[in-house]
């Protein structure tokens, strides 16, 4: 038997992955698995720069003159420009500035054009688009979900109101709740899509407990199954961030079950900001000119710092204008 306990990832050019079952989610096993950290990490890297949270990146200049008094003065005149925002805004507004047309191939009356052109307003599909856009440019990814159910949240209510119908229902999905399962022999085509976030259970006592929703998205089916997690994550700072792994206790079979879609098709599409053939992964704005915006602040900070220290000198002579040499 060959032992591949040396590898830390599949992913050379050479080598596919297969995964028999679905063996993301187990008892004993870590949420979010290792092999996504790093997907996970850019996604949280890139949102923190569209943002302009620059507080826990990187920033070079300090880093270099920690041991020295110049570290400090640094930290208080930190300047950043949010260059990333303005980046990833052009390409969506060119995109969906104006509103583009959706059709059929039918006949502008026809009933399919007409069920068309509901469902974009309905799911105000020009907006959607673009908040894609702009999210695959700062993440690389963008996902959105497609299913068959009331538009508004009628959970608060004891009934369903008269008159309310079910809907053809789009809306985007956080990509940093996905985790898609690839079909065998395949870097690009997913088998099966998975929806996984935390919820904190408040209980009575004020206390709160961790628990893990996910959605299994394969063709056809949604299965739906709840976890329990423990309350104390597991910190991992290997990707330069921050990221809690949960430990899956148990799972909770009543909570467990299966939905018909009635579609032949998974109903979780992935949208790539750019795609190449090697891998399912899109690749972001923020990676191609992440180094460039953090060397930009560093020297505008630089700058900054060079400019206060000549507003205010140490020592200063008499004016010389006037004085003959």
């Amino acid at each position: 038997m060959t032992n591949h306990n040396y590898h830390d990832k599949h992913d050379s050019t050479q080598e596919t992955e297969y995964k028999p079952n679905d063996t993301l989610f187990e008892v004993g096993k870590m949420f979010p698995h290792k092999d996504d950290l790093e997907r996970l990490a850019d996604y949280e890297t890139g949102k923190r720069l569209y943002e302009g949270d620059f507080k826990s990146l990187p920033k070079r200049a300090q880093e270099m003159l920690k041991d020295t008094p110049h570290a400090e003065r640094l930290n208080s005149l930190y300047l950043a420009v949010n260059l990333l925002d303005i980046i990833v805004h052009k390409p969506a507004d060119l995109m969906f500035n104006e509103d583009p047309t959706f059709e059929s191939g039918k006949d502008p009356e026809s009933l399919e054009q007409q069920r068309l052109s509901a469902i974009v307003e309905e799911n105000d599909l020009s907006a959607l688009g673009q908040e894609l856009v702009v999210g695959a440019g700062f993440r690389g990814d963008s996902f959105i979900k497609t299913y068959f159910s009331y538009r508004q949240d009628f959970s608060e209510l004891p009934f369903i109101p008269n008159g309310v119908e079910m809907e053809s229902i789009i809306e985007s999905q956080d990509p940093s709740t996905v985790f898609p399962e690839l079909a065998r022999g395949s870097k690009k085509k997913f088998k099966a899509v998975n929806i996984a976030a935390i919820e904190w259970v408040i209980q009575q006592d004020g206390s709160e407990l961790p628990y893990l929703n996910v959605e299994r998205h394969i063709a056809g089916y949604i299965q739906y199954r709840r976890f329990r997690l423990a309350p104390n994550p597991k910190i991992t700072t290997k990707y330069g961030i921050n990221q809690p792994q949960y430990e899956i206790l148990a799972e909770i079979d009543e909570d467990f079950r299966v939905v018909q879609t009635g579609v032949p098709m998974i109903l979780v599409r992935h949208i790539p900001y750019k795609a190449i053939d090697t891998h399912w992964r899109g690749i972001s704005t923020t990676k191609k000119v992440k180094s460039l915006i953090y060397a930009i602040n560093d020297r505008l900070t630089q700058i900054d710092y060079i400019l206060m220290k000549h507003s205010g000198p140490t020592a200063s002579g008499v004016d010389l204008q006037n004085v003959n040499l």
